[in-house]
Parts: C-alpha cells; sequence; structure tokens
C-alpha cells in the first residue's frame, strides 16, 4: 500500500505540473497504464487540488499582522495574546 500512495504522489504531483486537462490525461493514460483504480486515485486528487485553488496557499485574515498596541510593545502577533494574561499564583503553591 505505501508503494501506492508513493506512486500516487508521484503521478499527481508531475501531472499538476502539465499545462491543461488534456495534457493530464494523455500522461494519466501513459503514468496509470491499465491500472484504473490507480488513475481514479488520482483524477480524484487532481480534482480536489483545483477545488482548493490557492486556499491553503493564503493566510487567514488578520493572522499574523499586529496591532497598534502589539507592535507598540514590541510583541509579536503570535505572543500578543499570552501578554494579556496575568498570572497570580502558581499551582505548586
Amino acid at each position: 500500500m505505501n508503494g501506492n500512495v508513493s506512486r500516487e504522489e508521484t503521478i499527481f504531483h508531475a501531472a499538476m505540473e502539465l499545462a491543461n486537462a488534456e495534457a493530464r490525461a494523455a500522461y494519466l493514460q501513459q503514468a496509470c497504464g491499465g491500472d484504473d483504480p490507480l488513475r481514479q486515485r488520482v483524477e480524484m486528487l487532481i480534482w480536489a487540488a483545483e477545488q482548493a485553488g490557492d486556499f491553503l496557499e493564503q493566510p487567514a485574515a488578520g493572522v499574523g499582522k499586529a496591532s497598534p498596541s502589539t507592535a507598540a510593545q514590541g510583541l509579536s502577533p503570535i505572543f500578543a495574546r499570552e501578554a494579556r494574561f496575568e498570572i497570580f499564583s502558581s499551582a505548586s503553591g
């Protein structure tokens, strides 16, 4: 099974480099040969990648941006949330 996953990934990445659907179809015919289940799995990966578009390549709105108050304090946006809390006592005593 692990070999199939690697083969699927290899075929998928190579197909995604091709310019259009016709070129991909010809490549999949050659790369998958008569292995229809393999071709269907790779086609599903291609479809999912096309549906996602650049969704995973763009940051979520507002993530990673410093607010004026955190920027003035020299805090990174990641740690700004923790900076708003104070520790009043420790759990050990």
